[in-house]
């Protein structure tokens, strides 16, 4: 029977076990931690501000990447002994991220990324930062003993060997299964796991989503087409005129921009770089769709007519990973969230025209994010965990003047109805929320949170204009069992 484990609410994510099970290493409040399964004791190991990978090796040394800009970084299981492991070589490398311990726990494979030229799979060691690649690759790899590497590619999940005293791949791949779920949101972490006794458990699908329409007491009241299969995100995006969603899909292993036009439910796809591509945002004309694309190695946000008709345009490159938050009203700034190593992840805009030149709107060491523009444009509504957990606050933009807290008990994703008087965010338990703003002049004052419906968990949610309807995408399908293969040793799949 599943049982939660204390310490680990906030939330946990990203495990890993120590060689021998009695330990689990994790990732919350942006710091790497450990919990003794014996006696529940939680420990902090170190700072993560964006934490994406860890291994524990059998001489008490854990491996981790503490954000996606950042060499990756050992330490000992009792906290102490911090130093880098890697080394960075941007441009033509810009992130090493989800390590994973060979058997003799001295080497590691990793997956890099950067140029198309220099992405991959490599293997490095703690006795030197010399690092090779072994294969391309965007996205990471396991290892399956006694000498396979496990590796995603087109969707499938194979298995190629690893010549443990050359450090060489020998042969080619062989498939494990023919489909395995991808997780775009969580920098394609894969639904695998293997252990040193050489089982393999591993997840083909996440199930279908489906998006439909809900009132403001969460009555269903229309459906945005069919269930969709291709992993799409919880987030979408209504077009300024209500008759186009834009959302990510993965289709073959590959995240791309589709739309969706609303009254027929057909998808056409927008992005076709070989690359991931995600949180698309409208212009406020829909005219055009600002994204983040992974090209370089790293998110950096583009912009894109949609109709084609004009080729696309770099608005912000940067050695740090970023995604799309919103687009002012006038049309004139991007509101995007960095991921910066030292401050974690942090709001600023960008100007569409003239120098380009971004500008920081919320930059302090806690998780600001999730921001949206008023209707008017003068005030920004965002995301932090300053208090521990997150709540939202308004603030002015461009500034200055100090920030008003809106929710109470936890919040996220907040959503400014048509005429600036509402904002709407998730709560707790995924309760949709729903909060009165009055705004006098320089002054901003909120009334208390009202409680509109229950969101399915998992689940995003659109306000339309009017506040009147709610767009849920969650999913609606089973996803696939996890199937566990008793000693696979490099047969191919049934």
């Amino acid at each position: 029977m599943a049982q939660p484990l204390a310490g680990t609410e906030r939330p946990g994510v990203s495990l890993f076990w120590s060689p021998d099970s009695r330990s689990i290493g994790f990732y919350a409040t942006n710091q790497l931690k450990r919990i003794d399964l014996d006696t529940g004791l939680v420990r902090v190991l170190a700072g993560a501000p964006n934490y994406v990978g860890g291994t524990w090796n059998n001489e008490g040394t854990i491996l981790f990447a503490p954000s996606p800009s950042t060499p990756l970084m050992r330490i000992g299981a009792g906290g102490r002994g911090l130093a880098e492991a890697t080394h960075l070589d941007p441009p033509r490398q810009v992130s090493h991220r989800f390590p994973y311990f060979l058997p003799d726990g001295r080497h590691f494979i990793f997956l890099a990324l950067g140029g198309l030229e220099n992405r991959g799979v490599y293997i490095g060691s703690l006795d030197s930062r010399d690092t090779h690649r072994l294969f391309e690759a965007d996205a990471p790899a396991k290892f399956l003993p006694p000498d396979l590497v496990l590796f995603v590619r087109d969707g499938a999940l194979l298995a190629q060997r690893l010549n443990l005293d050359t450090l060489q791949m020998e042969g080619d791949p062989v498939p494990v299964a023919t489909h395995v779920t991808l997780t775009p949101g969580n920098f394609n972490a894969i639904a695998a796991s293997p252990s040193r006794s050489g089982l393999l458990a591993y997840r083909a699908n996440d199930g279908a989503r489906q998006s439909f329409w809900v009132d403001r007491v969460g009555r269903q009241i229309g459906m945005l087409g069919g269930p969709d299969a291709a992993q799409p995100s919880s987030d979408e995006g209504l077009s300024p005129d209500g008759r186009t969603v834009v959302r990510q899909r993965t289709v073959n292993g590959n995240t791309d921009i589709w739309l969706i036009d609303v009254e027929r439910g057909m998808p056409r796809r927008f992005t076709f770089e070989a690359v991931r591509e995600r949180t698309p945002v409208w212009s406020p004309d829909g005219r055009r769709i600002a994204f983040a694309s992974e090209r370089t190695g790293v998110f950096d946000i583009y912009e894109r007519p949609v109709d084609g008709t004009a080729t696309e345009r770099l608005l912000v490159g940067s050695a740090d990973a970023k995604i799309v938050e919103d687009w002012s009203p006038d049309g004139q700034f991007v509101l995007y969230t960095v991921q910066n190593p030292q401050t974690g992840f942090d709001l600023w805009v960008v100007p569409v025209t003239g120098d380009r030149k971004p500008v920081p709107v919320a930059r302090m060491p806690f998780a600001e994010r999730a921001g949206r523009f008023s209707p008017d444009g003068r005030w920004i509504a965002y995301s932090s965990d300053e208090t521990g957990q997150g709540e939202i606050y308004v603030q002015p933009f461009p500034g200055p003047g100090g920030k008003v807290q809106i929710s109470t008990g936890g919040g996220g994703v907040a959503q400014w109805r048509h005429d600036g008087r509402e904002l709407f965010y998730m709560g707790t338990n995924n309760r949709v929320m729903a909060v009165a703003i009055a705004i006098s002049g320089s002054a901003l004052k909120a009334g208390a949170p009202v409680a509109l419906f229950t969101a399915p968990a998992g689940s995003g949610f659109v306000a339309s204009a009017d506040g009147q309807r709610f767009l849920v995408s969650t999913v609606t399908t089973d996803p696939a069992p996890i199937t566990v293969l008793l000693n696979w040793a490099g047969r191919p799949a049934k």
